[in-house]
């Protein structure tokens, strides 16, 4: 169960950041093979391949915080 959900949620992320998403500055990823959430900064317009986002998460501690 919990794989199926899994995969529906890395499908629904990559349809956010694929339309509305496009411009947030920061991306959410869920990478295959576990179940963390992993946040990368980006710059405004730039692709996940130019901010080379699946090597480098950002550790909790710099996580933005939010109201």
């Amino acid at each position: 169960m919990v794989r199926v959900q899994a995969g529906r949620l890395r499908t629904k992320l990559a349809e956010y950041y694929g339309s509305e998403g496009a411009e947030d500055s920061i991306l959410v990823e869920m990478p295959k093979g576990n179940y963390l959430l992993t946040f990368h900064p980006r710059s405004p317009g730039a692709t996940r391949e130019q901010t080379g986002s699946h090597d480098v998460p950002v550790p909790a501690e710099q996580w933005p915080a939010f109201s």
